[in-house]
């Protein structure tokens, strides 16, 4: 569901950057990269890899974005990590820990920024060269985001989601509110119904939810 829910974005992206040259403010990556990583069957030449920076059907220069968005499913949970390329940093997402103490949180999700980092060094290295990025420099910041710990069980796909539509790379804009959920969710699975070629329809309670 989830990698139906970035298919969606990717389209409505297409769609507002029709007209808008060759260049994009941010880029979606699917789970499995994140996944394949942690399965230790990472391959930077694999054409799965491949296929999510370059190709036909990208028809611009991922690593010339603004934000790259990495969400995963980390132990029965999941977690997106936003590469600002900018400004050197990981802001990450991980909705379904806020209970755990920063210091942990900060060293648990360095060490994954570790691994992405080696891996994406490959990637960069074999797809686009001539890139020169300060991968020493690039840091882990943990995304300010206070729930009650029984208000994220089982939901953190959904505010995963959110977080890759609405992170500008500062802030949520709108932040999200635990109250609105099920308008979230709604809202999502609405937008899944409207990719392309999907022959599904909208059931009148969900609009009603909206």
């Amino acid at each position: 569901m989830f990698e139906a829910v970035l298919r969606r974005f990717k389209q409505m992206d297409d769609v507002l950057y029709a007209n808008a040259g060759s260049g994009r403010w941010r880029h979606f990556v699917d789970p499995d990269f994140m996944g394949s990583i942690f399965a230790d069957v990472f391959n930077a030449c694999d054409n799965d890899v491949r296929s999510q920076f370059v190709g036909f059907h990208i028809n611009y220069d991922v690593f010339d974005c603004s934000m790259v968005y990495f969400p995963f499913l980390m132990e029965h949970r999941w977690v997106c990590y936003a590469w600002a390329i900018r400004d050197q940093k990981v802001v990450v997402f991980d909705p379904s820990s806020t209970y755990v103490p920063l210091s942990q949180r900060e060293m648990m999700h360095g060490h994954v920024v570790d691994v992405l980092k080696r891996a994406l060094r490959k990637v960069v290295f074999m797809y686009c060269p001539q890139r020169n990025y300060q991968w020493e420099s690039l840091s882990c910041e943990i995304f300010p985001f206070e729930l009650e710990r029984d208000l994220c069980v089982n939901r953190s796909g959904i505010m995963c989601a959110y977080f890759c539509l609405a992170f500008d790379g500062d802030i949520m804009r709108p932040p999200f509110q635990m109250d609105s959920f099920e308008g979230v969710a709604a809202m999502l699975f609405m937008e899944v119904l409207k990719l392309r070629d999907n022959e599904g329809f909208v059931p009148d309670s969900f609009r009603a939810l909206v």
